[in-house]
């Protein structure tokens, strides 16, 4: 059978569909898209989605409801994050969403955001026991701990490249005081990393900020999952984007990157800080790509209570 998963964070929303084998618990992607409504652009100010980003939503889930409709998915999951979560208007997005194109939004808190990514994104180190993930949202980060048994940390930083970027970066090139005032926050933020312990064990880099540096590094003219997944960026290669993109404006770094950053060519800057950052606190040199975030966590997660009866993620 097929089925449809839709993340929506704070900058994006992503669709997966993909052909699923419940008994034999296997999973292959159909199809992904991407969009960038932004939802929390703008959400410190007075607590609520713009009726911008609302109606961008809308007209996202409205494409993606036809294409869920074409490849005949007999199961939709739609997870919300960040945004939804501590935006004074969700309650009556989700209703409206429901009632205009009955897609049903689950938001899930930041413990269920971590458990999920750990999912989806174990599958890039499925043979590995020990691994570290982390997942650079538009809002927030979470950073998981864990082995093939079980999650030994995991945590929901409300930081992400979004909200990150408005509180610190105020002009068109960042000035230096601007970029120093940010990695010092991000780098107070992440100290906590450093108790863990993970020295040698390998970290594993989810959503676009990752991806989109791969895809910039590896010179590709499309974007090709199958060459970004599972691929490596050292931490010298990231301070090289780090510096030219705190030395450009988001306009010239649209204009040399084109179609990987759209959508996130503002906010690169403040997802390579917290990812390098978050390298840093982890003991690790390098980092493993992978775009298998909270979609692919969740059908994995749906396939495992279809087995024990239950239902939902």
């Amino acid at each position: 059978m097929n089925i449809a998963s839709i993340d929506i964070g704070s900058n994006t929303v992503l669709l997966l569909i993909a052909e699923v084998d419940v008994k034999n618990r296997t999973l292959n992607s159909i199809l992904n898209e991407y969009e960038a409504p932004r939802l929390g652009k703008g959400l410190k100010d007075d607590g609520s989605i713009s009726l911008e980003a609302i109606k961008k939503l809308e007209t996202v889930l409205h494409k993606y409801k036809i294409l869920i409709e074409q490849y005949n998915c007999t199961k939709v999951i739609c997870t919300a994050t960040n945004a939804m979560r501590v935006a004074q208007n969700s309650s009556q997005i989700i209703i409206d969403i429901k009632d205009n194109l009955g897609i049903e939004i689950d938001v899930i808190d930041g413990d269920r955001e971590a458990e999920l990514t750990f999912l989806g994104a174990s599958t890039v180190l499925n043979d590995v026991d020990q691994k570290i993930v982390v997942d650079i949202g538009g809002g927030s980060t979470e950073v998981i701990f864990g082995n093939k048994e079980k999650i030994l940390y995991k945590k929901s930083f409300p930081i992400g490249a979004v909200n990150t970027t408005e509180r610190f970066i105020h002009g068109n090139v960042p000035t230096a005081s601007e970029i120093n005032s940010l990695t010092e926050f991000v780098n107070n933020t992440f100290n906590e990393l450093n108790r863990l312990g993970t020295r040698n064990i390998p970290l594993i880099a989810v959503a676009g900020t990752p991806t989109s540096l791969s895809a910039v590094n590896l010179g590709i003219s499309e974007y090709d999952e199958n060459l970004v997944e599972g691929s490596v960026l050292t931490d010298e290669i990231i301070e090289k984007y780090i510096q030219y993109f705190s030395d450009h404006t988001a306009e010239q770094i649209l204009l040399k990157y084109g179609k990987f950053l759209k959508g996130r060519e503002d906010i690169i800057l403040a997802g390579s800080i917290i990812l390098k950052t978050v390298m840093k606190h982890t003991h690790n040199k390098q980092i493993l790509v992978s775009g298998k975030g909270i979609r692919y966590g969740s059908i994995i997660s749906y396939m495992n209570n279809y087995e024990s009866g239950k239902k939902g993620i």
